[in-house]
């Protein structure tokens, strides 16, 4: 008896398609990584450096979470080096990614220095490759020092470029901070979106003050320029300390909107280094400072296993249809495509069961080689994921009140 195609398939009893689907997805999806892994050879291991399309994570709205500006001489080209790599996993810009379409914007910022000097022009080489410099040689007037005040103004001229943030971060290229640990601070603690906006955070109370070193919501910015004519009072502190310590004496507020302001002095998680890693405590630090060499920035950076975040989204052109796909970026495809993700498992793996929806993930195997996804939705402060963070409630947290007087 003749038995069609059609036939064969209606003839196969449930139990079998039960038995049949699991398995067969499994082996399809290994089946098909090989393929793919064959095909590209890719000798290439990591995510930030493979070349893709079409990425659902793109911002192309212009606001960002966080602003990172990192102050940096002209001749320190090594730590802008070092910090790259650190911070955001670039090593070159030989791939046309620079576009900033993540939820981090960052910039070197260059005080005025001498064009005389004999490493300007690898200076200029070094610009035009990055294009992450911001030269204030050309922003300001001759009789003008570099200052807090002047940077905290050019951030408030990037809305004429059609940029906004949430929070500003101020450091040196001698300080490094854990961005992944500070998102995954604010978006755990108790902090509203109103506080977050007028938040003024960092250290204020060591001979340092705050030194290019905190944490600013955006309208505190604008708060606190508003009031520069009132609180200051020496040109030998920096224009943050000086509101710190004009709010701390209790003294009648500039403006309605300084009763906004929310002042956390933290010497907690940001603190000054001091010649050991063994002061440097492990699971709190957000922020270190004072860090004098290159080679002890990467020592800190081990120690407090600080992992890379992506500031732009890697690209090529559209009629440019051989590109190179990462390793890891062929599990993080096929894993998101898995409908019981419990399925695919590495026991090198450390993962937190805590949050199940996976955004953004931040793998730290045995080796401390470091495999991590795409960045997250522009305005979700919950897209970082580390296990490390998560333990023994670091961000149960409550900023309270600094001054008990209400604010």
């Amino acid at each position: 008896m003749y038995i069609s195609k059609e036939m064969k398939v209606d003839m196969i009893i449930p139990s079998e398609k039960r038995r049949y689907r699991p398995r067969t997805n499994l082996c399809i999806m290994i089946f098909m990584i090989m393929i793919c892994l064959s095909y590209y050879k890719s000798s290439n291991y990591y995510l930030h450096e493979s070349i893709k399309n079409g990425n659902s994570y793109d911002n192309a709205s212009g606001h960002y979470k966080i602003l990172l500006l990192i102050t940096s001489q002209m001749e320190e080209y090594q730590y802008r080096e070092f910090l790259r790599n650190i911070l955001f996993g670039i090593n070159d810009n030989l791939e046309p990614c620079m576009k900033y379409d993540t939820n981090i914007y960052y910039k070197f910022l260059i005080p005025p220095y001498n064009t005389s000097d004999n490493i300007y022009k690898s200076f200029v080489n070094e610009s035009v490759k990055y294009n992450d410099m911001v030269e204030f040689q050309h922003l300001m007037d001759l009789n003008m020092n570099y200052s807090q005040e002047i940077v905290l103004n050019w951030t408030q001229s990037l809305k004429n470029s059609g940029i906004s943030f949430d929070l500003v971060v101020l450091l040196d290229n001698h300080s490094i901070v854990n961005l992944v640990r500070l998102k995954r601070f604010i978006s755990t603690s108790n902090i509203s979106p109103i506080q977050l906006q007028n938040l003024v955070w960092g250290r204020f109370d060591d001979s340092f003050a705050d030194d290019k070193f905190v944490i600013l919501g955006n309208k505190a910015i604008n708060t606190i320029l508003a009031s520069k004519d009132l609180i200051y009072k020496s040109d030998n502190q920096n224009i943050i300390t000086l509101a710190y310590l004009y709010t701390k004496s209790k003294l009648q507020s500039p403006s309605n909107n300084w009763n906004d302001l929310l002042f956390i002095n933290d010497n907690e998680r940001f603190i000054t280094y001091s010649e050991g890693l063994d002061l440097i405590p492990k699971k709190s630090i957000i922020m270190v400072r004072r860090i004098p060499l290159k080679k002890e920035l990467n020592k800190v950076s081990i120690h407090l296993l600080i992992p890379p975040v992506s500031v732009c989204n890697p690209h090529i052109p559209p009629h440019d249809v051989t590109y190179k796909v990462s390793i890891k970026e062929l599990f993080v495809r096929f894993y998101q495509l898995m409908k019981n993700k419990s399925d695919v498992k590495n026991e090198k793996i450390i993962k937190s069961e805590n949050h199940p929806n996976l955004d953004k993930r931040d793998f730290f195997f045995e080796d401390r080689e470091r495999y991590y996804y795409a960045e997250g939705g522009p305005l979700d402060y919950a897209d970082d994921d580390d296990i490390n963070y998560d333990k023994e409630g670091l961000f149960d947290v409550d900023f309270g009140n600094d001054f008990g007087d209400g604010r």
